[in-house]
């Protein structure tokens, strides 16, 4: 049995109460009916047959319906500079028949406006203020409740000023591009007005950096002058990459509803995932002298040393300007357990050169070392990234206030390519003067180094021979002489001794 709101829907469906009553539990059944027919209209289809809960329904049927009104939607007519006239042609108007059209207005926005309505004829436009209404779509009503036939629309016509159309081209490459974090990188436009028309103002243009890894966006608008028809209006917007590593979208829009276009979507170009910047993650170099010289660990230097520590960095587009994640530190000599203490960039000792585009940060410190003993000195750097050296650099050093030179002993030797010849001055004067001097068996003078060849320092040096006549010649392999000479202070240091040449 069917509830009572059941029965009520089923009724206004032209479904009597006799028909109702007629219908048996679990009987199959199929109603035709009409919403708002008259009670009894209803046709009712049953199977029949004994019992009535175990039948098979079959019906095929064709069903038909007529609507006595509607109303039909036109594209959208415009953007227009001005308005002139509407006027349309209707076919097949019966006597039963009505239909009418409304005129609505539309702003950039796409907000609606009725300026027209129940019109027939003929409509002058030239009132329509197409600043405000650049845009009209049009509504045609029909009716008919006789013949249920609608009038034939034959054409409708709204005659106006249409605006300019431009399109947006981008002028570079189609695949994407890859730049070091912090280059620069700019991206050329142009727009053409492929129209016959003026606009009316210059253009604003929307650019847009988003950031897919952060998720941030990075907005600029500038206005262009508005080309002339057949045209273009060049362009272009500059990307600094810093803080943008990753894919990014970069999205241009000419024109954003701002002034009336026939389209707006060619006014516009994604350029999804396009720049790809490779975040700097490489870690700093850093180049350490010492009164001009790279030093040994445990090598000696002078009392007053001037140190000089240079960061370079791969990437030049992102200069190191400030002393942020770069320390220096010194342990100096003491009883027990030595601390390092750090060297301030605000002492008078101590000066510092940001990067520029033609030199590397640079450090210069040179202190009075009065303790004689060890000293270690420390250097933490940092580029301008913020990347961090993997480990500090240490190293270190000895100061003697008595000036003395030890010798060591050439090695190899015997030796094949090269000898190399040491020796180590301690105090605060560097050599004034040395000379090396080799000999063959004979007595003959077959190689000889000195001050004008390679200036000597405080702490280690190092000479170097080859085994040739005075540079020149190849010697045959055999003993050789040497005499070392070396004097600090107008006091003289020698060392002499063999060495065998290998051939």
């Amino acid at each position: 049995s069917w509830s009572a709101n059941v029965k009520s829907k089923l009724e206004e469906l032209g479904l009597s109460g006799a028909q109702l009553s007629s219908l048996q539990d679990g009987e199959p059944v199929a109603i035709f009916g009409k919403k708002g027919s008259a009670s009894g209209n209803a046709m009712v289809e049953k199977a029949g047959g004994i019992p009535a809960d175990e039948q098979e329904l079959q019906i095929s049927k064709s069903l038909t319906g007529k609507y006595n009104s509607g109303k039909m939607f036109s594209a959208i007519v415009g953007p227009a500079t001005s308005w002139d006239n509407f006027s349309a042609k209707v076919e097949e108007v019966a006597v039963s028949d009505t239909y009418s059209f409304d005129l609505v207005g539309v702003n950039l926005l796409g907000a609606e406006t009725l300026l027209f309505s129940n019109v027939t004829g003929t409509v002058d436009l030239t009132g329509v203020d197409a600043s405000t209404f650049p845009i009209m779509k049009l509504i045609l009503y029909t009716e008919d409740e006789v013949d249920q036939t609608p009038v034939q629309l034959h054409n409708w016509v709204v005659n106006y000023e249409p605006v300019a159309e431009g399109v947006l081209l981008y002028k570079g490459a189609s695949e994407g591009v890859r730049v070091l974090e912090g280059e620069k990188w700019e991206a050329n436009y142009s727009f053409l007005n492929i129209s016959e028309k003026l606009f009316s103002d210059s253009l604003e243009v929307k650019f847009e950096n988003f950031n897919k890894g952060q998720r941030v966006s990075e907005k600029r608008n500038i206005n262009i002058k508005a080309p002339a028809p057949g045209d273009s209006t060049h362009f272009s917007f500059s990307v600094d990459s810093k803080q943008k590593g990753g894919l990014n979208d970069v999205n241009v829009f000419v024109n954003d509803r701002i002034l009336p276009e026939q389209y707006y979507e060619n006014n516009a170009l994604e350029l999804l995932n396009y720049l790809d910047v490779q975040i700097d993650e490489i870690v700093p170099v850093l180049d350490v002298t010492v009164d001009g010289r790279y030093v040994e660990d445990g090598d000696f230097i002078g009392s007053n040393p001037l140190v000089v520590a240079t960061i370079w960095d791969e990437n030049r587009f992102i200069l190191k300007k400030d002393t942020v994640g770069v320390r220096l530190l010194l342990k100096s000599p003491c009883d027990g357990n030595c601390e390092f203490q750090s060297i301030y960039f605000n002492r008078s000792d101590m000066e510092w050169f940001p990067a520029t585009d033609t030199s590397d940060f640079r450090i210069e410190y040179q202190s009075d070392l009065l303790l004689e003993g060890e000293y270690t000195l420390r250097i933490e750097i940092a580029d301008g990234s913020g990347n961090m050296a993997a480990t500090p650099y240490e190293v270190r050093l000895k100061v003697d206030l008595s000036t003395a030179v030890q010798f060591i002993e050439p090695y190899p030797n015997p030796f094949v390519g090269k000898v190399f010849f040491e020796f180590v001055v301690s105090g605060n004067q560097a050599p004034d003067s040395y000379q090396l001097q080799i000999f063959s068996l004979d007595g003959r003078l077959v190689g000889s180094f000195s001050n004008s060849e390679k200036s000597m320092h405080v702490g280690h040096n190092q000479l170097t021979w080859a085994g040739n006549e005075n540079s020149e010649t190849s010697l045959k392999g055999g003993m050789f002489i040497y005499k070392l000479g070396i004097t600090i202070d107008g006091i003289p240091h020698f060392r002499n001794g063999k060495i065998i040449l290998i051939r």
